[in-house]
């Protein structure tokens, strides 16, 4: 804006300044949807309708061996009845959440952008949706309600007094045991259905870099096949804060997800979804997507067909303005609680 007042010439008053200076540069920092870590640990399920049932069926007769005699079968002799051996089911409800991410966009101010103004505010409003569906894909995986009572530990409890992961040395082996101790339960309750390279360790950043450094870890990797890789630089991801992307046979994934809890004006509040003292460690097998059918994912995600990050440009003509939308509807649950483990108070 003008001040007034007169100038004599000189570089920077003898033009007017403009975004095309820069080759119309934008700088900004939505992240891809695809991106964000919730797509490695939890399966994504379609549904076409805002609220169902799916059946979850116990697994004790699949694995019931009492005498050897009860199902012997000898020549001339009835065959075993197999009386009172059904398995047991139930039924579970799941009911879709719909959220709408919206942002009205004057059309005068859409015109005299210099810069794609309405597709950056898709992709603003897109990551806002990501990252409420990954609050609620953490909240619930987190939740230690939602896991038999045996799938929940603090690490003293598994290791001694007073351990964590954060403390863990070469000879303690906090790390180590805690993974073995939880999977050995997720074998023994699923009947070993669960493998071993279906297994996810999903934790925050600060207790993944605070592992990272710990003499376990020190002395896992001077022993490791993976010396090799450190040295050159590609042990690890860029986002897993020193950690190996597999560590004793389990992928590991580093929730990075961020969220502002702060009204616009104020001082910004950010922290990470995860927090910095729980892991959980789930199953995850296949792709991302689930179909119809047995599924044991710990953690499965219903998203409705219709209100999977759709994207709507609604024009209102009387008030001369777009509403860029982006809706998303979904539920979280753990769905399988005997093919997951929660280890509380890791540092």
């Amino acid at each position: 804006m003008s001040s007034g007042i007169a100038t004599f010439p000189g570089p920077y008053n003898v033009s007017v300044p403009d975004h095309e200076a820069t080759g119309n540069l934008v700088i900004s920092y939505s992240r891809n949807e695809k991106d964000f870590p919730l797509n490695k640990y939890a399966k994504l399920i379609p549904v076409s309708k805002v609220q169902g049932l799916y059946l979850k069926i116990t697994n004790e007769e699949a694995g019931r061996l009492m005498q050897d005699g009860e199902t012997d079968w000898p020549a001339g002799a009835p065959r075993p009845s197999g009386l009172g051996t059904t398995e047991s089911h139930a039924y579970f409800d799941y009911r879709i959440n719909r959220k709408a991410f919206t942002v009205p966009l004057d059309d005068i101010t859409v015109a005299e952008a210099t810069w794609d103004i309405m597709q950056t505010h898709v992709r603003i409003k897109a990551q806002a949706a990501m990252t409420r569906r990954t609050k609620q894909a953490v909240t619930a995986l987190t939740t230690s309600g939602n896991y038999d009572s045996s799938h929940v530990s603090t690490i003293a409890a598994i290791c001694g007094s007073g351990e964590t992961w954060a403390g863990s040395t070469g000879t303690t082996l906090n790390i180590k045991k805690s993974i073995d101790y939880a999977m050995n339960k997720i074998e023994q309750d699923s009947l070993s259905a669960v493998k071993l390279e279906d297994m996810v360790l999903v934790l925050n950043p600060s207790l993944a870099a605070a592992m990272s450094i710990t003499g376990e870890l020190r002395d896992y990797l001077k022993s490791s096949v993976y010396s090799g890789q450190v040295v050159k630089g590609d042990w690890a991801g860029p986002s897993s804060r020193g950690l190996p992307t597999q560590l004793y046979g389990v992928n590991v994934v580093v929730e990075n997800t961020s969220q502002t809890t702060s009204r616009r004006g104020a001082t910004a509040a950010k922290s990470y979804l995860m927090g910095n003292a729980v892991a959980a460690l789930v199953a995850r097998p296949g792709s991302l997507q689930g179909f119809e059918g047995p599924q044991f994912s710990t953690l499965s995600m219903f998203v409705h067909k219709e209100m999977d990050m759709l994207v709507e440009k609604i024009p209102n003509v009387r008030d001369k303005l777009t509403e860029v939308s982006i809706v998303d509807g979904t539920d979280s649950q753990i769905t399988a609680p005997v093919t997951g483990f929660l280890f509380t108070s890791c540092q």
